[in-house]
């Protein structure tokens, strides 16, 4: 991978003793000590959503937040402080159930409310930047019932499904988008949406059919709204769909509370193939105890799951985990004794860092009401020291998964090449011969 966050670079010199600081990082999976809400939201949080400055947007059931009120909508700061630049006066008078942040700085919220602010707004509004409510957006009568999920097109244009059955799409202004169409939808609740790339959506929920065809709790929509025949689950799973996150390759991963998909065991997270069949190459084995509520994807295509499980394939992990790209558990992420209570929705931050929200009050024993972020990976700095003819470099043994590579330069293009001359002399320490015929020699961690 190119992501620099995950690459250190340090230059040995052949006369010269160069030497860095380790870095010294909370565990990846461990409560960020560096975002504290403090007395944070009264009640549940149902949804979280990040900006490009790691200010955190959340929905839910509360009335407060850190003692102020804000109704079922609020942000925070990057260190998890209440954002008082963000004031949407009397707020949503029923619960926000979704938010997202759009490129322009305004945010979208969707949920059960049908006022915001003192103005009739059903179901979904977009609010400024400032929290003030934008007029110019306006859904009329609304979708008719409680959105649950909801997907932003390229062009602005919003995807809504919920417990109405159906998927609508709204013009950038509110209105009803009446080039969309879905027919008769489901014939049960639609718990998420997500978008392709190529602008079809899939949608999973409780529904056995959509728009009067066999449609097993997961289906795709064409970018018409009409049924995506290429796409077909089988039996698909055997239980409700919660969340729904799609690979950079394509590829949906979908979590619940099944236990199947098309008669093959995946216990409630699986991949499905473009056609709708199950992957498999991603087997979660003994997958997770209970319900899977929401699902994130990282850069490196791992899998952060939340929800109200307390083990992962036997290992205990209470509501927070992490799995890699075959679908197992990633040991590497530990939340400890994890949340003390259902986390209903997962975002990462521009960082890669996980934000967390939910019913919990606590997390791995840290006070933390209903919202919390945790450490990412933690990056490795070389040390290193010369001790003639060798080089020493030393990084942290508890960050596995990075190859040494060096280079000779770093003139375009640079070649790297792992290196295979590295003796173990303790602990994290590694022996390099020192270069005599090169002026300098150039060594990274590359993950």
């Amino acid at each position: 991978m190119n992501n620099p966050s995950k690459i250190t670079v340090a230059t040995i010199v052949a006369s010269l003793a160069v030497s860095s600081v380790l870095a010294t990082s909370v565990p990846s999976g461990n409560v960020d000590p560096s975002f504290d809400p403090g007395s944070g939201p009264n009640d549940d949080v149902y949804c979280v959503a990040t900006q490009s400055d790691n200010k955190v947007l959340i929905g839910g059931n509360f009335t407060f937040v850190s003692d102020a009120n804000r109704n079922h909508i609020a942000r925070l700061n990057a260190d998890g402080t209440m954002d008082e630049g963000f004031d949407p006066g009397t707020g949503a008078n029923d619960f926000v159930t979704c938010v997202a942040s759009l490129s322009d700085g305004k945010v979208l919220i969707a949920g059960i409310f049908t006022a915001f602010n003192g103005t009739t707004r059903r179901q979904i509004a977009r609010l400024n930047s400032s929290g003030s409510l934008d007029t110019s957006f306006n859904p009329g009568s609304g979708p008719g019932g409680e959105v649950l999920s909801l997907a932003v097109q390229p062009d602005g244009k919003i995807l809504v499904a919920g417990t109405f059955h159906s998927v609508y799409r709204l013009n950038t202004d509110g209105s009803l988008d009446s080039s969309f169409n879905s027919g008769s939808g489901a014939n049960s609740v639609i718990y998420s949406a997500a978008l392709q790339s190529d602008g079809k959506l899939l949608i999973g929920g409780f529904f056995s059919t959509v728009n009067g065809a066999p449609r097993s709790r997961i289906a795709r929509l064409n970018t018409n709204g009409s049924l995506d025949d290429s796409f077909f689950p089988g039996t698909g799973p055997n239980a409700e769909v919660r969340s729904i996150a799609i690979q950079s390759d394509g590829k949906p991963i979908i979590a619940g509370n099944f236990t199947t998909y098309a008669g093959k065991s995946r216990n409630r997270v699986a991949r499905l193939n473009s056609d709708g069949s199950p992957d498999a190459t991603f087997y979660p084995a003994g997958g997770a105890n209970a319900v899977i509520q929401s699902i994130a994807l990282d850069s490196n295509g791992k899998v952060l799951i939340g929800g109200d499980f307390v083990s992962f394939n036997g290992t205990p992990r209470n509501r927070i985990a992490r799995l890699v790209a075959s679908g197992t558990l990633d040991a590497g992420f530990d939340p400890g004794s994890g949340a003390d209570a259902l986390v209903r929705a997962i975002t990462l931050d521009h960082d890669g860092r996980a934000v967390i929200a939910g019913s919990f009050t606590s997390v791995n024993n840290i006070p933390r009401s209903h919202v919390a972020r945790l450490a990412a990976d933690p990056v490795p700095l070389l040390t290193i020291t010369l001790s003639r003819p060798n080089v020493v470099l030393s990084w942290p043994t508890n960050l596995p998964g990075f190859t040494l590579q060096s280079s000779p330069s770093l003139n375009p293009p640079v070649t790297w090449i792992n290196s295979t001359t590295v003796a173990a002399i303790s602990g994290s320490q590694y022996m390099v011969t020192n270069p005599a015929s090169a002026e300098a020699q150039f060594y990274r961690l590359k993950k």
